[in-house]
């Protein structure tokens, strides 16, 4: 699978134009060096008719041990250590400290660590989440950090055991020195059926249209919706999205496809997306 990564990784370099930097190049010798990652994500944001592609996720998975678990969130720490030497920067590890206070590493199945680089250094960003075992004792510690939520709690509430809905959550560190927590409530095609009266008819056409979704929320608690659609290709249509039909056709020419597709609930009513974020996981 490493070999995989690291050939996709060039190839999307390639497809998107992805010049050199210093933040990319610590993040390249992170990809190449000693540490045991296994799957690289790609993922590009369209951001009001601008596209920023040098964004990349680290999945390690196969942690079997807390030893394991250790060792990964070790290195992650030291690459993050790496980016800030390089990049004459300083990230707030306040609350990352705190939430690895808080949880013991048997309660971690696996570690994801991100970068999202763009023009303005101040507005890059590092990110590392962590995925929880089911049954764990921990999940109200994850929904206390998170602080402020709204109804969608109430939707978590209803799958049993609430842990299987609440078991990845994260944080981005801003190269401006600015730090947050974030949840993301799963819910598979077998709990759609909850989500009915939760959302806008428009908006659960399209989650019908998913193998499952996982919700987060902006910094105004706006709900932010990552979709895995079944089929990419009619997805965008029923969304009459037309925005990104150009990076999407870039990925099928690489042989690649869209594995998730995110944006705002309010803009699926306005028909009027300006921030999309585009995942190809695996290809």
């Amino acid at each position: 699978m490493r070999v995989e990564g690291i050939i996709k990784y060039y190839n999307f370099k390639e497809m998107f134009n992805i010049g050199s930097s210093v933040p990319l190049k610590v993040f390249e010798d992170f990809l190449l060096g000693n540490v045991n990652w296994t799957n690289l994500e790609c993922s590009n944001n369209y951001n009001n008719g601008t596209v920023f592609s040098q964004r990349f996720n680290l999945w390690f998975y196969s942690t079997k041990n807390r030893q394991n678990i250790k060792k990964n969130i070790s290195d992650i720490l030291s690459f993050f250590d790496q980016m800030e030497s390089s990049c004459s920067i300083k990230f707030d590890y306040s609350l990352l400290n705190y939430v690895l206070r808080r949880f013991d590493f048997d309660e971690i199945y696996s570690v994801t660590c991100g970068v999202d680089f763009r023009p303005c250094l101040e507005e890059s960003k590092m990110k590392i989440w962590f995925i929880t075992k089911k049954h764990t004792k921990k999940i109200f510690d994850i929904i206390m950090i998170h602080g402020a939520f709204d109804e969608t709690m109430e939707l978590c509430k209803a799958v049993k055991p609430i842990s299987n809905t609440l078991n990845l959550f994260g944080l981005e560190l801003s190269f401006s020195g600015t730090t947050r927590f974030k949840i993301y409530p799963y819910f598979s095609q077998k709990k759609f059926a909850i989500l009915k009266d939760f959302f806008h008819a428009q908006t659960f056409s399209l989650i019908k249209k998913c193998r499952w979704i996982w919700i987060t929320f902006d910094k105004e608690l706006n709900k932010i919706i990552h979709f895995a659609p079944k089929n990419i290709d009619k997805f965008l249509k029923l969304a009459s999205i037309k925005k990104i039909s150009l990076i999407n056709q870039k990925y099928k020419c690489y042989g690649y496809k869209i594995f998730i597709i995110s944006f705002l609930e309010k803009e699926i009513q306005r028909k009027n997306f300006k921030k999309i974020n585009l995942y190809c996981f695996d290809c």
